[in-house]
């Protein structure tokens, strides 16, 4: 069974970077909503999402609800179906059509570079940690397994080894550590800190540098652009400066896209 299900979004530039920096960003996981409460369920949810099994494979061709990617993909849709699902995600967002957690993440990236949603989009690749559907919007803080760490690698290894990771959500500290097994956080913590002694990356986790398959990849962990702060009823991804000073630690804001 080949570890990558949903095929990573990579955009047209990807390899000339950001900063001439190869930049991957790596999200949850994909859910099906498709489970019947809106009149709409899929005769495969409950096997597609099975937490058990772990395994939308199988339904990959066999899906009811492939029309939004026919649309982006007509040559591939019956031979590839919903592993297309990251791609189709990324062109649909950025035709106009409403994903929350891109709208964040792009507003706060397009702000740090000062460039449009299109041109960022063009110069990143994007994929997602879980290789299957989730039946709900559950993190893969306890259904991630050993085809999401290999499809990790061979992502990894598909996007020619990219210079910066950037992880989104916290929960995904503890699974990334154990790539990298460790007890001694200074193994893999980036020892960075502002002068005034606001940020202090051994406090923040922010900055990792993950060792892969002999390879030290430098990673970012921010929060989850959905994350949301239910006593303020704010989002809080770019957690009040922090992901401002770890970002410009790791680019420069002269951005160059040459």
């Amino acid at each position: 069974m080949n570890s990558i299900f949903f095929e990573p979004w990579i955009g047209d530039l990807y390899k000339k970077g950001i900063n001439g920096k190869k930049v991957f960003i790596l999200g949850d996981s994909h859910y099906c909503p498709h489970d019947g409460n809106n009149g709409d369920e899929c005769e495969f949810f409950c096997l597609c999402t099975s937490v058990d099994e772990k395994n939308s494979s199988n339904y990959k061709t066999r899906c009811n609800f492939l029309d939004n990617i026919k649309d982006y993909y007509p040559d591939e849709v019956y031979s590839k179906g919903l592993s297309l699902t990251t791609k189709t995600e990324v062109k649909s967002f950025l035709d106009g059509n409403i994903n929350r957690s891109f709208n964040i993440l792009s507003k706060y990236m397009t702000k740090f570079f000062n460039i449009e949603k299109e041109t960022f989009w063009e110069h990143i690749a994007f994929g997602n940690f879980i290789q299957f559907f989730l039946p709900n919007h559950k993190t893969s803080k306890d259904f991630y397994s050993q085809r999401d760490i290999d499809s990790l690698k061979n992502t990894l290894l598909l996007l020619e080894k990219p210079d910066i990771i950037i992880v989104l959500g916290k929960h995904m500290n503890y699974i990334l550590s154990e790539l990298y097994p460790s007890n001694k956080k200074e193994d893999f913590l980036i020892n960075c800190k502002s002068e005034d002694g606001k940020y202090d990356n051994y406090n923040d986790k922010y900055l990792l540098s993950i060792n892969i398959d002999n390879h030290s990849y430098t990673v970012l962990n921010s929060y989850h652009p959905a994350y949301e702060n239910n006593s303020r009823g704010k989002y809080k991804f770019d957690d009040y400066g922090k992901l401002d000073f770890y970002m410009n630690y790791l680019f420069s804001k002269e951005v160059s896209l040459r």
